[in-house]
């Protein structure tokens, strides 16, 4: 008489047996997919108020080498990609930070 062959199944711990049943369906990924679209959809709201809220309060400030933060505002921020938003924040940020009479320095040990 030859061996007896195994399922693959049957080899399989209790816990993995459980892991395999409890396998995520097209309709469980299709849940997860749409909450994290509505959170990259959220952050990018942000993200894009922040670029208006920074070329409202400084408007004078330069974005660029001919550019403004008026005349992003001018020519329209949801024109812009994310990765737009954030480069021109980005260099916004750097240049009232350059401007900024008093410096915060990082504590040492934190």
């Amino acid at each position: 008489m030859g061996k007896e062959i195994q399922h693959p199944f049957e080899q399989v711990t209790q816990k993995q047996k459980a892991e395999l049943m409890a396998r995520k369906t097209a309709k469980d990924y299709r849940k997860e997919y749409n909450e994290l679209t509505k959170q990259q959809n959220a952050l990018e709201v942000r993200i894009r108020n922040r670029l208006e809220l920074l070329c409202k309060r400084n408007p004078n400030i330069p974005a660029g080498q001919i550019i403004t933060a008026s005349d992003i505002l001018e020519s329209g921020i949801q024109k812009l990609n994310t990765d737009g938003v954030l480069m021109y924040i980005e260099r916004i940020e750097t240049e009232l930070a350059k401007r900024q009479v008093y410096k915060q320095t990082a504590i040492e040990g934190f």
